[in-house]
């Protein structure tokens, strides 16, 4: 799998949460072999949190 495909499929994951009513997607970066994105998410009892991922590829 492509690194921006796993990115994909995280990012995915998120927005089809059932505990996640908003997740927006602040920045993102991948480069050859090392990925990040830093998402805002509100939750469903409206707590918002800050989400950074980070993940690489070897």
């Amino acid at each position: 799998m492509e690194l921006q495909d796993y990115i994909s499929k995280v990012k995915t994951k998120l927005n089809e949460s059932s505990v996640v009513y908003a997740a927006v997607i602040v920045d993102e970066r991948t480069l050859l072999n090392r990925g990040y994105f830093r998402a805002s998410l509100g939750y469903c009892d409206y707590f918002c949190h800050s989400y950074n991922y980070y993940t690489r590829v070897d």
